[in-house]
């Protein structure tokens, strides 16, 4: 049995005013009804659906849009009084002429009534139609579409925060909640937190059968059904069926319980693609910011698979969690789901604010930090640089507002022209990232090129023998007897010699400072007014200070004391 466009004027009867078909509408099949309240939904037409037009000041734009750029709709209905006579005129010629069918209701006919009655008819048209086809269906919309001509009913499968996934539109049921759902996109606050809706959904969650709710005309809410979608104990979503169109038999209920399963399984193909892309991501993401790149072009073709565009600058920042350590011990537990949860939560923070800069960048979760290779736009280089460092500092500050308890440190690396160039900007962010932390405490960005003097240092500090002799000397005392003349000679060299601002800075007097001098220098057995010999201490120092945030922790660290040998006559003070 199938619904056509000519036997809308059976099925209405009296209701219908007139009803303008040419020889290619009248046969046309018509696969569900949608009431069109604005002209924002016409965008969601579909094949063989009849438009059900409201009253408003759009009206006449509306079908006008319809019948002259609207191929795949089958026919519309008018209510009365909704053209004027010189566009009706129009609406009658291009309805006459055209593969669109047209029809006018008479006067006092209730909208609603009218397509309830439309719906049902298209229902019994489509109720010999299989459950077992529901199964065919590959895509979450398919399927809503289905089952929705199956048992006359609008449908949406929804995410459990009710994100859209498909709907159908067949059935005249548009009520309030319905449009927020669909058109908006978001679920009525009001409906959300009404104890009987949250009684009900946990009802659902743990239930094998589809439920029914009950209208709540005060709310804007018509009566639901509702199914769960879950597979090995996760919940995917859930499938909410009307029930104004046409009341439902047992027979609907078990369509409905199909249509479960079958988005079950959609979903768990869904989620094993995305982990497999997830793999391909993370070993792409590996292999170019370790350098492990023997064949480009195979590269390339994992990159395109991804959604990842190289041929473009590129870029890599670092966002490494302050110390790590101490923030997975304190969220490890007994499965360590908690510091996962974490690491998921800055992960979606740092995707949001870098897709929104580059939608095409790749972002990838390691052990202690997420790396991100971006592109921030052809602008001359310092504006690509600032471009990149804002996003290290929104990245830092979102972070700090968002996650309870965790801080992280953006390093950023230079851009290159080519991926191939991309470990080089790897290793530049992790070692922002890192003198960041060790330097200046963490929670802030830094890029590369800022790092200055620390660039050179941080080299140094892995071949031996770099921290001199003569420190070692100076360094071996203060661990013998407890002074702590390193934390003296790093305030000497820092004021080039000057003995007074050095002073202050220890909080002595100046007398006193040149006598520990004097005293450095016979331990350290070298000539402090030697240039070369400053320099070659004052690069030791700072070595030091690459293994912590000042040269005293990490004396202290070391098992150093803050004490010092008295001067002769020593007293505190300018």
């Amino acid at each position: 049995m199938t619904f056509r466009v000519q036997d809308i004027r059976q099925i209405l009867g009296p209701r219908l005013a007139h009803l303008w078909l040419s020889d290619q509408a009248q046969n046309r099949a018509v696969t569900c009804v949608t009431r069109v309240e604005c002209r924002g939904d016409l965008m969601d037409a579909q094949s063989g659906e009849l438009m059900v037009l409201t009253m408003s000041q759009s009206t006449e734009q509306c079908v006008l849009e319809v019948l002259e750029g609207r191929s795949g709709t089958a026919a519309v209905l008018l209510p009365p009084l909704a053209l004027s006579e010189q566009k009706m005129f129009r609406v009658r010629e291009l309805a006459l002429n055209g593969p669109i069918g047209v029809g006018l209701l008479g006067p006092e006919v209730d909208l609603h009534d009218a397509v309830n009655v439309l719906s049902r008819a298209v229902a019994s048209a489509f109720g010999s139609v299989d459950a077992t086809r529901l199964h065919t269906a590959q895509t979450l919309q398919t399927l809503a579409e289905t089952l929705g001509r199956l048992i006359g009913n609008s449908v949406t499968i929804e995410t459990p925060s009710h994100e859209v996934l498909g709907s159908s539109p067949t059935g005249s049921d548009v009520d309030q909640h319905r449009v927020n759902t669909i058109l908006r996109r978001h679920a009525a606050t009001k409906i959300m937190e009404h104890p009987d809706f949250k009684t009900f959904l946990a009802q659902v969650r743990s239930s094998d059968w589809p439920l029914h709710l009950a209208a709540h005309p005060g709310l804007g809410h018509s009566g639901r059904i509702a199914m769960r979608v879950a597979a090995d104990g996760e919940l995917f979503g859930i499938i909410w069926v009307t029930d104004t169109a046409r009341p439902l038999n047992d027979q609907d209920y078990a369509a409905i319980r199909q249509a479960a399963g079958v988005a079950a399984a959609i979903f768990a193909r869904g989620h094993l693609a995305t982990r497999r892309e997830a793999m391909l991501r993370a070993e792409l993401l590996e292999d170019v910011t370790k350098g492990r790149i023997s064949n480009p072009e195979n590269v390339r073709t994992v990159a395109l698979s991804v959604g990842w565009n190289i041929d473009r600058l590129q870029q890599a920042l670092v966002v490494a969690i302050d110390d790590f350590e101490t923030f997975r011990l304190r969220r490890a537990g007994r499965t360590g789901a908690a510091w996962r949860w974490e690491q998921e939560r800055l992960m979606e923070l740092v995707k949001l604010e870098v897709l929104a800069i580059d939608p095409e960048a790749i972002v990838g979760m390691r052990s202690s930090s997420v790396v991100i290779l971006l592109d921030v736009g052809r602008e001359p280089g310092s504006e690509r640089k600032a471009a990149a460092t804002r996003l290290a500092e929104s990245i830092v500050r979102r972070a700090a507002a968002f996650l309870h308890d965790t801080r992280v440190t953006v390093g950023v690396g230079r851009d290159f022209p080519s991926f191939e160039h991309m470990a080089e900007s790897f290793r530049q962010a992790e070692l922002a990232a890192e003198l960041g932390q060790t330097l200046w405490g963490g929670n802030r960005a830094l890029h590369y090129d800022d790092l200055g003097i620390h660039r050179v240092l941080f080299a140094l500090r892995e071949h031996e023998g770099m921290v001199p002799p003569t420190l070692q000397r100076i360094i071996s005392h203060d661990r013998e007897h407890g002074t702590d003349y390193v934390l003296t000679l790093a305030a000497y060299l820092r004021h080039m010699g000057r003995l007074r601002p050095a002073a202050n800075e220890l909080g002595i007097h100046r007398n006193t400072l040149e006598y520990r001098v004097g005293r450095i220098a016979q331990l350290a057995e070298t000539d402090l007014e030697n240039a070369d010999n400053r320099l070659a201490l004052e690069l030791g120092i700072r070595l030091l200070e690459l293994d912590g945030s000042t040269v005293r922790g990490a004396t202290q660290r070391q098992g150093w004391g803050d004490a010092v040998e008295p001067a002769p006559g020593d007293h505190p003070g300018p």
